[in-house]
């Protein structure tokens, strides 16, 4: 069984707030992207026509279209301030608006991979560890009769569909996860410590990995931590270190429950080991009884 699910919610704000934050921030970083590249043209024309002999009017002309360039960046400028992301979400006023963007890519697509995830480990469990009769692992079966043969071949079949079920949707979660963790790389190249936003750990590739990694249920942060971050959340090597205390504790605890059992089964070893010599013991007394009055 994995373990239970536990949400753990780092933001104070609006859950549909970065939602809607990250929509428009598409827009405008994709009107921004196709600026920049704009921009890269005309230095590259400039530093072309300047090379050769060039009229006033073709100079006239390009520093035209470079200030038309320079009112549609203010212009852009200008549409991010409207989406007020710094009043929706006033913790990230002095974070970059790449980051913000990659940011909340993260956030949202985390999300839909826990989803997907989850529905996957639900799955697996109970294709593993069913019991019962509703709940039986599919191809398995308890009619007795002439029923058997097709029973057994309609749980073969639903069992069957099960896996190729989760090998259909297995690509697309592990095509969002490797988005994900690019995402987490983009964002540790961009980061400054001055923000204080722990950043996301990248998630395994693989589902077996995944299944037991305790960051899937951990939300992504989009907003500076307040004070010190703790150093279990930024540190995974303290995560690696609680992780092994926990084990050490655990495997202590079972030392001693499995002493106290060895210990009761000696006991009852014991007892049933006396009883059975007292038994034989009564035996040979009543048969040696029997045989003295016999002769």
């Amino acid at each position: 069984m994995f373990p239970p699910i536990t949400f753990y919610s780092t933001n104070s704000i609006p859950l549909d707030a970065p939602s809607r934050v990250k929509k428009e921030l598409d827009n405008v970083l994709a009107l921004q992207a196709d600026l920049d590249s704009s921009s890269r043209v005309l230095q590259l024309a400039r530093a072309t026509i300047e090379k050769g002999n060039t009229s006033s009017s073709v100079l006239d002309a390009l520093a035209s279209l470079e200030h038309s360039h320079a009112r549609l960046v203010t212009k852009t400028e200008a549409l991010y301030s409207s989406l007020n992301v710094h009043d929706r979400i006033p913790e990230l006023k002095d974070v970059s608006l790449e980051f913000v963007q990659i940011l909340l890519m993260a956030w949202d697509l985390k999300i839909n991979i826990r989803k997907r995830a989850v529905g996957s480990f639900f799955e697996w469990d109970k294709l593993d560890h069913a019991v019962g009769s509703k709940d039986k692992p599919l191809g398995a079966s308890s009619v007795t009769g002439p029923l058997v043969l097709s029973k057994a071949l309609l749980g073969t079949k639903l069992h069957q569909q099960t896996w190729k079920a989760i090998a259909k949707r297995q690509p697309a979660l592990m095509a969002a996860i490797h988005k994900y963790n690019t995402y987490c790389e983009q964002l540790s190249q961009l980061y400054n410590p001055t923000w204080v936003i722990p950043l996301p750990a990248p998630l395994p590739t693989t589902l077996v990995n995944l299944r037991n990694d305790p960051t899937l249920m951990q939300d992504v942060w989009i907003t500076p931590s307040t004070g010190e971050v703790p150093r279990w959340l930024e540190d995974i090597d303290v995560r690696d270190g609680i992780h092994a205390l926990l084990k050490h504790e655990h495997c202590l605890e079972e030392q001693r429950r499995l002493g106290i059992e060895a210990d009761n089964m000696c006991r009852w070893f014991g007892n049933e080991l006396t009883a059975i010599q007292v038994a034989l013991r009564q035996s040979e007394s009543k048969f040696s009884h029997y045989q003295k009055l016999l002769c």
